[in-house]
């Protein structure tokens, strides 16, 4: 009896263990239908947000600000923008936003196409957005996405280690901790 239970338990790791994705087993598919590897950011910090869906002024100093934290942690930070099929991005708007996004941010950014993102999509939610929700992926985070505006952090060896939701006010000392 005590072997089958041993038996089951390790069955079950194997199985907890196969369903653990590393963050370097996804890939982004660009807006320019490029395939971007996420592989390829190992060693590299990674800062993933949700685009603005609407064009404001507060909208536009959100991106703003994330082009000025990209460029300046140059080298050692990629930038991944995504724009949010839940949160506003439509088959009537998307161009019209993504080339007014595209307008405010480096070039150096990558603008994936539109994504399911949140966990209420369900089957249709991205690996990558099921990999910065669920904790079975990430190992730290299990939250719904809050919406536009929300960034994600992952450090150097793939590891989620910080998540600002839309309203979330960071300062420049902040940002730097967890950009460090």
């Amino acid at each position: 009896m005590k072997g089958i239970l041993f038996m089951i338990c390790l069955c079950c790791q194997a199985v907890a263990g196969f369903s653990q994705r590393s963050l370097y087993e996804l890939t982004v598919t660009g807006f320019d239908t490029r395939s971007y590897p996420l592989s390829t950011l190992q060693g590299k910090t990674v800062m993933i947000f949700l685009l603005p869906a609407t064009q404001t002024a507060a909208d536009g100093a959100f991106l703003a600000r994330i082009d000025s934290i990209t460029q300046g942690h140059a080298g050692n930070l990629q930038t991944i923008a995504v724009p949010s099929l839940e949160d506003g991005y439509g088959e009537d708007s998307t161009h019209a936003l993504l080339n007014w996004c595209r307008s405010s941010l480096d070039t150096g950014i990558v603008l994936s196409q539109p994504l399911y993102t949140h966990k209420s999509s369900g089957a249709r939610q991205d690996g990558l957005f099921q990999w910065l929700t669920r904790v079975s992926g990430n190992t730290h985070f299990d939250d719904e996405v809050a919406g536009a505006c929300e960034i994600y952090f992952i450090d150097t060896s793939g590891v989620l280690y910080g998540v600002f939701d839309p309203d979330a006010r960071f300062s420049n000392r902040a940002l730097n901790k967890v950009l460090k």
